[in-house]
């Protein structure tokens, strides 16, 4: 429907000069740049709230579309959008498509956004190449990440999938959790019982010893006793012997 009829947009880039930065802005243009009915009113670089008032003020009736570079940053400008009286004109477009509270899915939900790309981070494509780089193997030089659009007619069905992804990754981090904490309740047990081996072994040790000592005095005792009886008897003989 929009193939013919002249499109306004604006598009609010990120403050930094960082690689997703650029390269959002790269493949924006790519698209709207060949698109004759599509005309940029104006690329705003972060958002400047005084300037961009000043601009809904004046053309905000015109505008169709508003690309931000994340959902913050759409969020933002439906606010002073909302304050100048003219949000229900303009649809909202952000980036990332996060899930939870204040997250792009719960925008589009709401309709502040009439859609979020969900911007794959790639981190298993990153460890996938990195692995391939370690045995040597070939590796191509760009890898495109697919990405999705969440706008009013799936948002509910990616809220669904998040929320069971981060229900099973709460699950299996308290598995985790409580696989640590045996782990610790082993080699605390096994650092008791080695403990108690030792203590064990120490009472044995010092049983044995008493054993020993007990026999030992026993035998020096009759040893004192017999010694004790022989000089008895040789002193009654030298008794006898001075009488």
């Amino acid at each position: 429907s929009f193939a013919k009829q002249p499109i306004n947009v604006v598009e609010i880039r990120g403050e930094d000069a960082s690689f997703p930065t650029l390269e959002r802005s790269k493949g924006f243009h790519q698209v709207i740049d060949r698109l004759p009915n599509i005309h940029m009113i104006k690329s705003f670089r972060g958002l400047p709230e005084e300037e961009f008032k000043k601009m809904l003020d004046s053309v905000g009736n015109d505008i169709d579309f508003i690309f931000a570079f994340n959902d913050d940053l759409a969020s933002q400008a439906w606010e002073i959008a909302r304050r100048s009286g003219v949000e229900s004109n303009i649809k909202f477009i952000g980036a990332d498509g996060l899930n939870g509270e204040n997250g792009g899915i719960e925008m589009v939900l709401n309709g502040k956004l009439i859609a979020t790309i969900l911007y794959p981070p790639g981190g298993a494509e990153t460890v996938k190449t990195a692995v391939n780089i370690y045995e040597n193997q070939p590796v191509a030089k760009r890898i495109a990440l697919a990405t999705t659009v969440i706008d009013r007619f799936n948002a509910d069905i990616m809220k669904n999938q998040f929320d069971k992804i981060n229900e099973q990754q709460s699950i299996i981090e308290g598995q985790v959790g409580a696989i640590k904490r045996q782990e610790q309740l082993y080699y605390s047990q096994s650092n008791l019982l080695r403990l108690s081996i030792v203590i064990l072994i120490i009472v044995l040790g010092l049983t044995i010893y008493s054993v020993y000592l007990i026999f030992t005095i026993r035998k020096k005792n009759r040893q004192l006793t017999i010694t004790n009886e022989k000089i008895t008897i040789q002193r009654n003989q030298l008794e006898k012997i001075a009488n």
